[in-house]
């Protein structure tokens, strides 16, 4: 697995969707299960001020992210909580899913045109995820990011380029309208967002 650049488009477009699936919930203790403290960072700022408590894996990521963001922060001991976010960090494929009445899951999807530029790289797909997510939780809702009609489109936009504007600005707006996708164009999205309740 490769690292992500929490600020990225790509990751933040994620991220945005992930926490506002959550936010709906008005959950009061939410995990984030990563390892990776900047993509921390990028979720506990969607969070500041609607939380009583932030649970992580590390006790030196807890102490960051409360002088960071001010959020009541600590380490995750198995306990209950609202809800369970796992960004770009499911590795525990074997286990169950955290227990919490909400789980969102952000991943790369292997049926996505990524596999074909990048072939091995991606470990992860649509339909894995669900079925790990049904051992435990009903799926509610999945989306997908950058699937094949969305690149489509940002090719034909960028061939137009500065040759046919209206057209390059045609396609890239078309492109930008549809970038979160459900049903069928999930399956082939790049980025793919679950949320599975209790």
């Amino acid at each position: 697995m490769h690292s992500f650049d929490p600020h990225s488009i790509i990751t933040q477009y994620g991220f945005d969707l992930a926490g506002y699936l959550l936010h709906r919930q008005k959950p009061r203790r939410l995990y984030v299960k990563t390892k990776d403290l900047e993509i921390a960072r990028a979720i506990a700022r969607r969070f500041v001020g609607n939380l009583d408590e932030m649970l992580v894996d590390e006790n030196r990521m807890a102490q960051i992210l409360y002088e960071d963001y001010h959020i009541n922060t600590n380490v995750y001991d198995q306990s209950d909580v609202d809800g369970v976010l796992i960004p770009f960090s499911r590795t525990d494929k074997l286990l169950p899913p955290p227990r919490a009445k909400h789980v969102v899951v952000i991943a790369e999807n292997k049926l996505s045109y990524k596999s074909i530029l990048y072939p091995g790289k991606v470990a992860d797909n649509i339909i894995s995820i669900r079925n790990w997510l049904k051992r435990t939780h009903t799926i509610r809702e999945s989306w997908g990011l950058f699937d094949p009609v969305f690149i489509g489109r940002i090719i034909i936009s960028q061939l137009a380029g500065h040759r046919i504007p209206t057209l390059h600005f045609k396609f890239s707006q078309s492109a930008l309208d549809s970038i979160y996708v459900k049903g069928l164009r999930a399956l082939l999205s790049y980025i793919v967002i679950i949320h599975g309740t209790i």
